[in-house]
C-alpha cells in the first residue's frame, strides 16, 4: 500500500499511526501473511487542489496486491479498508484526525471543545441549515422537513425493510433524508451549508 498525502497533513495526522492502522486492517482480513504486505507513506510537498486554498490536501491511496488472490478476494479487502478507515477519520473545520474512536464520539467532543451545543441535546426538528453556492443562498431548511423529525426517516426506513426480511444492522451508516432539495453543482462551484451553532461544511467542485 502506497499513501501520497499533502504537505500541510503533517500537523493533523500521524502518518505512522496511518500506516500501523492500514496494515492492521490488511492482516485482519485473513489472506495476507504479516512478510508479505507493506505500507508507506510518500508527502508530496509541491501539489495544488481545488481552488488552491491552503487549508485544501489529500491523501491518495495505491493498493497493489499480486498474483495469487481472486476478484472476489480483491474485492473484500478493499472493503475493508474503505470501512476500516471511514470509522476511523472525522473531518471538520479543525482538520483531519486519526482516533480509534468512532466519528460520532469524536464530532461531539470536537463541537464540546468549540463552545458548540451537543447535538444530543438539541431538538431535531429545530435543527436547521442555510445553503449557499458561490455565495448566494440557495436553499434552506429545518430538520421538520423529514417527516415532521429525522428520526422518523430511520424508523419508516426500519420498518419498510421488515417488510422484507432485512434490518439496518450494526455499523451500517444510515442518512435520514434531507431536508432541502438538491442543489446543482458545477465545476468551479463552492457550496457552503451552515448549521449555525453546529458548525459548516464548505466543498468546492475542481
Amino acid at each position: 500500500m502506497g499513501i501520497e498525502y499533502s504537505a500541510n497533513l503533517d500537523a493533523k495526522v500521524e502518518m505512522s499511526e496511518l500506516c500501523a492502522l492500514v496494515s492492521r486492517i490488511i492482516l485482519e482480513t485473513g489472506l495476507f501473511e504479516p512478510g508479505a504486505e507493506r505500507v508507506r507513506a510518500f508527502r508530496a510537498d509541491a501539489y495544488a487542489v481545488a481552488d488552491r486554498l491552503p487549508q485544501n490536501g489529500f491523501i491518495d491511496m495505491n493498493f497493489r496486491i499480486g498474483r495469487g488472490r481472486s476478484a472476489e478476494e480483491k474485492k473484500r479487502t478493499g472493503e475493508a479498508i474503505i470501512k476500516g478507515l471511514s470509522r476511523a477519520f472525522y473531518v471538520d473545520t479543525l482538520g483531519l484526525q486519526v482516533s480509534d474512536e468512532t466519528s460520532d464520539a469524536i464530532y461531539l467532543r470536537a463541537l464540546e471543545e468549540r463552545g458548540h451545543p451537543s447535538p444530543r441535546e438539541a431538538d431535531l426538528r429545530w435543527i436547521g441549515a442555510i445553503v449557499s453556492r458561490n455565495g448566494e443562498v440557495e436553499e434552506t431548511g429545518l430538520g421538520a422537513g423529514v417527516l415532521d423529525h429525522p428520526a422518523k426517516g430511520i424508523v419508516w426506513l426500519a420498518d419498510r425493510l421488515h417488510q422484507y426480511g432485512m434490518q439496518i444492522e450494526a455499523g451500517q451508516v444510515v442518512l435520514s433524508g434531507s431536508f432541502i432539495r438538491p442543489v446543482e453543482c458545477r465545476h468551479g462551484d463552492r457550496i457552503v451549508s451552515d448549521f449555525g451553532p453546529f458548525g459548516a461544511i464548505r466543498i468546492a467542485f475542481a
